[in-house]
């Protein structure tokens, strides 16, 4: 790619120079994109006023025309209450996702919990480590732990017999 910028230039000048450059490029073709979108919306206008006479045309030829329109309505009140159907099980199935989301959150954090309290006990088997590590009617309950020194005496954490942290 051929860079016209000298070798002294900021970032900013060479952006600021390709942006005009672009510009320019492009400026020369403004005049056809203005004159299309202008004939565009002419040409949606015109065909907008041709339906609407016609349906006015439709309209006093065929008096009956009314009921269709009343039909229409109805089919029209039929589909808003449809719609605002299928909103209300959109909010119930999407009430249900962040309740299920919140089980499955709950339960990962159960099985965690668990899987960490198994290897505890596979690892202290193991070694013979068990000693007062663990006291019995302190089971079930959540071990502290430490990222940086591993785990820890339950009598060392801040969490009490009495279940408060």
């Amino acid at each position: 790619m051929e860079s016209s910028a000298p070798s002294g230039s900021s970032f900013r000048d060479i952006i600021v120079e390709r942006l005009e450059r672009r510009n320019r490029i492009y400026g020369q073709f403004e005049a056809i994109f203005t004159s299309s979108k202008k004939q565009l919306l002419l040409l949606t206008d015109c065909e907008l006023a041709d339906y609407v006479a016609n349906l006015a045309r439709a309209a006093r030829a065929h008096p009956s025309s009314s009921s269709i329109m009343e039909g229409a309505d109805d089919r029209a009140a039929k589909l808003e209450a449809k719609l605002a159907d299928l909103y209300r099980k959109k909010e119930q199935n999407d009430q249900q996702l962040i309740e299920a989301n919140n089980r499955l959150r709950d339960m990962t954090k159960e099985l965690n919990a668990i899987t960490i309290v198994l290897v505890f006990f596979a690892f202290s088997k193991s070694y013979n480590l068990r000693r007062e590590f663990i006291n019995p009617r302190l089971l079930g309950r959540p071990l502290c732990m430490q990222l940086n020194s591993g785990p820890r005496m339950i009598s060392d954490c801040e969490y009490n017999c009495s279940g408060s942290g």
